[in-house]
């Protein structure tokens, strides 16, 4: 399965805005006439804290839900992967729940922020605040419970109603190579399949997107 890349807004790293959406179908429509892939990976996604200089819960909802409605529906793609690259509002995917077309990736970041035994700490360690304890190892790792609010992103993700496992992603690279072993991508998984994690993308490159997984990972 190839999946083509899309980006949603303007002027990364410093993000101000939403790209035209006009300017978003045309490169949906690029990959499905110029290469025949099988889906599209839709990038920028917003995450639990729009930056509210231009996004909001409802713009963000809105916006995702007509690209993965012209992705699927309009273009006849079998599959759409939302990147939000963490937490996000579970609003984004509640009218694809059990559609395993849809997924969202759930976790973008460094192997430390979901399983920091690797570099010799605990989720705890890594907090900005420690005086709500912490989630377990994996993809609630970065987040402090009850202040940042992704339990109910967790209760959608635990109903069976909800977001499926085959709709959650993570993506896990290293910053120093090379720290990541075989052992520990099983050890990633082990702990992502009780949080309802489906898919696993784990690369020991510190050319996280440049570069491929080593051997060993693969």
């Amino acid at each position: 399965e190839v999946v083509g890349y899309i980006h949603t807004k303007t002027n990364f790293p410093n993000i101000d805005g939403y790209r035209d959406m006009s300017d978003v179908k045309d490169d949906i429509d690029t990959w499905k006439t110029d290469y025949d892939v099988d889906g599209i990976f839709i990038d920028e996604v917003s995450n639990r804290w729009p930056d509210a200089t231009f996004d909001s819960k409802n713009i963000a909802v809105a916006t995702y839900t007509a690209i993965v409605d012209y992705v699927l529906d309009t273009k006849g793609y079998g599959r759409a992967i939302m990147n939000p690259g963490g937490a996000y509002y579970e609003e984004l995917m509640a009218p694809y729940y059990g559609n395993s077309k849809v997924i969202s990736v759930l976790f973008e970041s460094p192997v430390e922020n979901y399983l920091p035994s690797v570099k010799g700490q605990r989720c705890l360690d890594r907090l900005y605040n420690s005086s709500q304890g912490s989630f377990a190892p994996g993809p609630w790792c970065p987040f402090v419970p009850n202040w940042d609010a992704v339990e109910p992103l967790q209760t959608a993700m635990e109903s069976a109603s909800g977001v499926a496992p085959e709709q959650s992603a993570v993506m896990i690279y290293d910053t120093v190579f090379p720290t990541i072993t075989a052992a520990d991508a099983r050890d990633m998984i082990a702990v992502g399949i009780p949080q309802h994690v489906g898919w696993y993308y784990v690369n020991d490159s510190v050319n996280q997107w440049a570069g491929t997984p080593s051997d060993e990972i693969w």
